[in-house]
């Protein structure tokens, strides 16, 4: 855990339970960009042929990491993110409530 007083998997956890449960490796990948090469941490997952990777935020082993940014490793991934606790629903899979009808202009 992250902090005791935060619900955030801490980023050593979650590339713990990445590696244990899909198979990600974690690895140092030199990008390079207009200002020059840089180096960053990077999860990679091959699955059925295609390898997906996901760049790691550069924060401490222990710090928490933030909603958007898990689902986001996990998109990259190609991981369900329902395995964190979070779903990911388009526009069409929004809960709307029908019984509410739409204000009136004025």
């Amino acid at each position: 855990m992250a902090y005791p007083f935060s619900p955030n998997i801490c980023l050593r956890d979650l590339i713990a339970k990445l590696e244990k449960e899909f198979a990600c490796e974690c690895k140092k990948l030199t990008l390079h960009g207009p200002r020059g090469p840089e180096v960053a941490n990077a999860l990679v997952r091959t699955d059925k042929g295609t390898t997906h990777i996901a760049t790691l935020p550069d924060v401490a082993a222990d710090a928490g990491v933030a909603p958007t940014v898990l689902r986001s490793i996990c998109r990259r991934l190609g991981v369900d993110p329902s395995e964190f606790g979070f779903s990911l629903m388009g526009e069409d899979e929004v809960d709307h409530d029908d019984d509410v009808e739409p204000t009136a202009k004025n």
